[in-house]
């Protein structure tokens, strides 16, 4: 069962693991992958070891391809921790092990087996494209990690002056409020900076949003090799899919290197209520029950995400990737129907026409319109009150920004978007005053980094003065 492209769910019988991997670099040398096995204490068969302990054995086999040429094999017992005998509970237990790899592709094989059990090996494959630029700037993948410590003795787990205990699952329950991970950065010292900054954020899946309160800029110096270690408390963190962000700017607050990541959180405290009923809905003679075409249904189940709750857009992702008609047809109905539930057509009904509206006019080339940001907002927020729309403004990319006299319980916010393709009709969120939506601070920077040159000032906000541009009078008065 596979979690995220980079983590997988191994069972066999009553046997469950985890594995991962990153890839790292070594400038001026070998880059590696290291790999993570996270097998589940409670699912291994334990036997008698010394002093009256216990402990489990799992056989770990690996061989790594490239094309038809094994380049790494291996085959050992990964012993458990002991644990007394009669213990009602065991601790799970990782292996990492690392492999020095040239630039390519390559095939991953992965077996294991609990050596103390009757069951079969059980065994996955992972395709992996493996390396680094020599001469650019780059960013490793990132790795989650339970815990980190910091030592000069060096062990399996020792990395960049720590010991570093790999989180193999990317899926945070309840029960976990920190995300920790580690990364590192390469070559900054041949970009030409005195400084670089490092942000790192967490932002929706769906909605592209950055999270408030989940953003941490650092500024560094430029060396060869830089590492990163972050850390989130998440306790506050709505159910949901996201993406864990890293980006290097350099002193024109240009983004010149970006990795993310994957990760789910459930949170039981915060996520809104659903009903495991869906499947029992009848939706025989309801305004759904005439559609039978896979793709429209598909297309109507997305473009609610724009107005979905965290956990109506997973079960709505799962839906479409399943595709079974009548189980979309469910879905849309009982979502209407929590909205009206006298009259879940007319809710439907109203908000339809308002994706056709966002469609005709922010469809992009690989996006429709729902799916872009000012879509989003549109349908999320409404129409707004007042739109300045500037695309010829020779010191700046075309910008949009958006006013709402009234939006909920808040008065007098703006949205900023701009395009930074000249050619396309898709305009990114930027910047906005609302609560809970992306702010940027140096977004006039962004704005018009098409023609200025800063100074190493990372903490200026405010773009330059250049004659003609209105940006600043467009925010305070759109028209």
């Amino acid at each position: 069962m596979s979690i995220t492209c980079l983590t997988s769910a191994i069972q066999a019988k009553n046997l469950i693991a985890f594995f991962s991997y990153s890839s790292f670099d070594v400038p001026g040398k070998q880059g590696y992958i290291e790999t993570y096995l996270n097998v589940v204490g409670n699912t291994v068969n334990f036997i008698p070891a010394t002093n009256n302990n216990l402990k489990g054995q799992i056989e770990v086999r690996w061989i790594i391809r490239e094309n038809d040429k094994i380049v790494y094999a291996d085959k050992y017992i990964l012993n458990s921790p002991e644990i007394p005998s009669g213990s009602s509970s065991s601790p799970d237990f990782v292996d990492l092990q690392r492999v020095p790899l040239k630039r390519g592709t390559y095939q991953i094989e992965l077996a294991i087996r609990d050596k103390n059990s009757d069951s079969k090996e059980f065994a996955l494959k992972e395709n992996i494209d493996f390396g680094f630029p020599a001469d650019t700037l780059s960013i490793s993948d990132i790795e989650l990690i339970e815990s980190y410590t910091k030592t000069d003795q060096v062990g399996k787990f020792f990395k960049s002056g720590f010991d570093i205990i790999p989180f193999v699952n990317a899926f945070y329950p309840k029960e976990n409020s920190a995300l920790k991970f580690y990364a590192e950065v390469y070559r900054t010292d041949i970009a030409p900076a005195d400084v670089y900054l490092v942000r790192y954020y967490i932002s929706g899946k769906e909605s592209r949003q950055i999270q408030e309160n989940y953003i941490v800029s650092q500024k560094q110096n430029p060396m060869n090799i830089n590492p990163i270690i972050g850390e989130f408390n998440i306790a506050d963190l709505t159910s949901g899919n996201y993406y864990l962000n890293i980006e290097v700017r350099n002193k024109s607050n240009k983004i010149i290197a970006f990795k993310n990541m994957f990760f789910q959180r459930s949170n039981e405290r915060s996520k809104p209520e659903v009903t495991a009923d869906i499947n029992a809905i009848d939706v025989s003679n309801t305004f759904i029950s005439s559609v039978y075409n896979p793709d429209t249904l598909r297309d109507y189940i997305a473009c609610l995400f724009p107005i979905a709750s965290s956990i109506e857009v997973i079960t709505g992702e799962t839906q479409i990737e399943v595709g079974d008609i009548h189980n979309m047809q469910q879905y849309i109905y009982y979502f209407w129907s929590r909205r009206n539930r006298e009259n879940p057509e007319a809710a439907w009904q109203e908000y339809k026409p308002q994706v056709v509206k966002v469609n005709n006019l922010y469809s992009s080339l690989n996006n429709k319109g729902y799916e872009t940001d000012r879509g989003r907002v549109y349908l999320q927020y409404g129409a707004p009150n007042a739109i300045a729309e500037v695309k010829n403004d020779p010191n700046s990319y075309p910008y949009e920004i958006w006013q709402y006299y009234k939006l909920d319980n808040q008065s007098n916010r703006k949205f900023v978007f701009y395009s930074t393709d000249l050619s396309t009709n898709d305009y990114r969120l930027i910047h906005s005053d609302a609560k809970g939506e992306l702010k940027e601070p140096k977004w006039e920077l962004m704005m018009h980094g098409r023609t200025q040159q800063f100074g190493n000032d990372m903490d200026q906000e405010n773009s330059i003065d250049t004659y003609g541009s209105r940006t600043k009078e467009d925010f305070v008065n759109p028209r």
